[in-house]
């Protein structure tokens, strides 16, 4: 017996066309969620780069306030010595960083400057920035010698009523 060919009444399965267009779909959605994957680490690693330059920054700030602090002002040098690049103590030994003191004419002479602090990732320099700084630790005897310690303590002479017979109303020379 000798049976006749019959038609297909397309209860078959997938043609290859649509086997092949299922696959460019998936592969294109695939591509997609990949570099979105990458763009998502690289913004993590930028991310985590920023919060260890502001941690290490404030780090330098108060190192660079420390040598302005440090630093008393003689004839000829009133700024404070630069700071050479240096490694960054904690947080990342990919990081230096240097420092360098101008005047900034908002101060008198000696007591502050600007500290212009450049960081280093890996030896490449990042974005420099810049930090006024102000000297807020001196001796007791800059202090009596200051301008300011002289009015003050003529306003309390004046307070007090008392007057110092030189005139001038700032205290005399032992």
């Amino acid at each position: 017996m000798i049976r006749a060919m019959k038609k297909p009444t397309g209860e078959g399965g997938f043609t290859l066309l649509e086997i092949l267009m299922a696959m460019i779909i998936l592969a294109v959605g695939g591509v997609g969620v990949l570099s979105l994957f990458a763009a998502a680490v690289g913004l993590q690693y930028e991310s985590v780069l920023d919060q260890r330059k502001a941690l290490i920054l404030s780090d330098v700030v108060a190192d660079a306030q420390q040598v302005v602090n440090a630093h008393a002002p003689v004839e000829g040098q009133m700024l404070p010595p630069d700071i050479e690049q240096t490694p960054t103590a904690q947080f990342s030994r990919d990081f230096e960083y240097s420092v360098t003191f101008s005047g900034s004419g908002m101060f008198p002479a000696g007591e502050g400057a600007v500290a212009e602090i450049t960081l280093f990732y890996r030896g490449n320099a990042l974005e420099p920035m810049r930090r006024i700084l102000q000297r807020t630790v001196f001796s007791k005897s800059e202090i009596e010698k200051s301008v300011s310690y002289a009015r003050d303590k003529l306003a309390d002479q004046q307070k007090a009523g008392k007057s110092d017979g030189n005139g001038s109303g700032l205290p005399e020379d032992d």
